[in-house]
């Protein structure tokens, strides 16, 4: 009797020489995606904590546009007000146009003031502005101060130019800081309730001033961020 042999396949056994290069990859993969996703995450973070809150630009490129006569800054503005220079230095934005003897008070939106920066290096300011100013940029975020105290014995009034800092923010790629007083604008004759949103940006030898008056009946604060979006310096 004879006993057949059947020929049968070799057994293979699986390839595993690979695998850990294949797990290597993965895991380095896995890594620089999530260093990636942290490092957008903390600059984020740093950002928010360095300008307070971003201002995005909304304003439309159908906007206005005024730039300045002497190309230091450009800005626009929307359709149904109007910006007008006052002199070399100050700039209104005002919700009528401006007659003969210029805008009142009230009507003005926002502002746009440019100062010489050498008083700040003063000890003693010669007092307005330059006070106001050189008292504000000492101030810490959440610190307020009543500006006029010096010239006002009567502390019942200096509830109308109190100013708190807020976190800084970056406008045209520099540092600026945001106050805002909640009483003044009532001496001035605005409804009550409006507040004065104001911005400080030191540059070179100047220092700009930028302000908006914020209330139902004037500008609202997210049109008066908006216009400040697309302020930028020329020179």
């Amino acid at each position: 009797m004879s006993v057949e042999v059947l020929e049968t396949s070799p057994i293979v056994e699986p390839k595993l020489k690979n695998w850990p290069k294949v797990i290597l990859a993965a895991v380095l993969g896995f890594a620089l995606l999530f260093g990636a996703v942290y490092i957008v995450y903390w600059y984020g973070i740093q950002k928010a904590k360095l300008t307070g809150r971003a201002l995005r630009p909304h304003a439309s490129e159908n906007w206005n546009e005024y730039v300045d006569s002497k190309g230091r800054f450009s800005v626009r503005y929307p359709e149904g007000v109007y910006l007008t220079p006052q002199s070399e230095r100050t700039f209104w934005v005002t919700k009528t146009p401006p007659g003969p003897g210029g805008p009142v008070m009230p009507s003005v939106l926002a502002y746009i003031e440019v100062w010489d920066a050498s008083f700040l290096s003063e000890e003693e300011p010669l007092g307005g502005f330059e006070e106001e100013t050189s008292a504000l940029l000492k101030l810490t975020v959440g610190e307020k101060k009543a500006v006029c105290s010096s010239y006002y014995p009567d502390p019942q009034a200096w509830q109308f130019c109190t100013y708190e800092r807020f976190p800084d923010i970056v406008v045209s790629g520099m540092h600026a800081g945001v106050f805002k007083n909640y009483n003044l604008l009532e001496l001035w004759e605005f409804p009550q309730g409006t507040v004065e949103k104001r911005i400080y940006i030191r540059r070179g030898h100047d220092i700009y001033s930028i302000g908006g008056f914020i209330g139902s009946e004037n500008i609202s604060e997210e049109m008066f961020d908006q216009i400040l979006s697309t302020f930028k310096f020329l020179d």
